[in-house]
């Protein structure tokens, strides 16, 4: 919101120039945004004008209050990280995949991916039907059309954080490949893909153990 100085009485126009001139000192200091607004709320009182909203600052979510939705069919279990905390220009998940786990193998229609193994490696991730060996911490970035899959061939289990953008449509922006002949595999019907993927609450998930290292552990 813009005030115009010449509607604010003398002695407030001052207090808002001294204010201003503060902000611009301290502009690269942490408080420069707490005299931003400050600068807002005195020139709107003064003006007889309301002040605008300031813009959000940041969110924080903490993983283990986020549900827990496995796979349709079962398997490789996600939490939505990104929703939770409101964001609206990138996906964020952390996969949970036990042993003997895979993920479809799929390409996006949208989405760039950088994808980092939290803990359980090392863990193989097949990509261009080439598997690549990752370990603890390490991170993957794959382009929209690269085809991939994590899959989990070992006695434990992997836990994956994985970043997309631009967000598409979600995790809907994958697109399912036929590993033997290229060709994509049409999604079967939504609603009955949605009602059949089960749902686990925050409460009743907490009791699961979970490897060190897992970000989802209290």
């Amino acid at each position: 919101m813009l005030i115009d100085v010449d509607t604010i009485p003398g002695d407030s126009r001052r207090i808002v120039a001294s204010l201003y001139e503060t902000y611009r000192d301290a502009r690269q200091h942490e408080r420069a945004q707490e005299i931003r607004e400050e600068i807002h709320e005195t020139a709107a009182h003064h003006s007889g004008s309301e002040a605008a909203p300031m813009p959000e600052r940041y969110a924080r979510v903490d993983p283990s209050t986020c549900q827990e939705r496995e796979r349709t069919g079962g398997g490789a279990a996600s939490r939505d990280l990104g929703g939770a905390l409101g964001a609206e220009n990138l996906t964020a998940r952390v996969w949970r995949c036990g042993p003997g786990h895979e993920m479809a193998y799929h390409r996006h229609r949208a989405q760039q991916e950088c994808s980092q193994l939290v803990s359980g490696g090392p863990q193989e991730v097949l990509i261009e039907a080439e598997p690549v060996v990752v370990n603890d911490g390490g991170w993957l970035r794959l382009p929209k059309d690269t085809t991939r899959k994590i899959q989990n061939h070992t006695d434990r289990e992997a836990i994956w954080l994985t970043i997309g953008a631009p967000p598409g449509d979600g995790i809907r922006d994958g697109v399912r490949i036929d590993i033997a002949t290229g060709q994509e595999i049409p999604r079967s019907d939504p609603a009955r893909s949605r009602a059949a993927a089960p749902v686990r609450s925050p409460a009743a998930d907490a009791a699961r153990p979970r490897p060190a290292g897992d970000p989802t552990a209290r």
